[in-house]
């Protein structure tokens, strides 16, 4: 296989696996109709969106830029200082619609 098929396989599964973990741990049994499902919220919100719709996938990312197959800037990361800026001003205007 060459690099490229690596990238898109990496991709592709890790997409598959947050499918997988978005239909048992939400559509499955409905976590986000039911008020009371407290708990499978927080278990949804920490290991489906955060373990691996961030954390994975910013391994992937991380993998194949060692891999020799992306670079940061093709992945739509920009400078880092622009992120050090940023992810503070996003964080404060989700929580602030939160609030809201």
């Amino acid at each position: 296989m060459t690099g490229a098929r690596y990238n898109f396989a990496a991709a592709f599964g890790l997409f598959f696996v947050w499918c997988a973990a978005t239909w048992l741990l939400e559509g499955r049994i409905e976590t986000l109709l039911r008020p009371d499902a407290i708990a499978d919220r927080i278990i949804y919100a920490i290991l489906g969106n955060l373990v691996l719709g961030v954390i994975a996938a910013f391994c992937v990312i991380r993998w194949q830029q060692y891999a020799g197959g992306v670079q940061l800037e093709e992945s739509g990361f920009g400078a880092p200082g622009r992120s050090v800026l940023w992810i503070p001003a996003g964080a404060a205007l989700g929580f602030g619609l939160y609030v809201v």
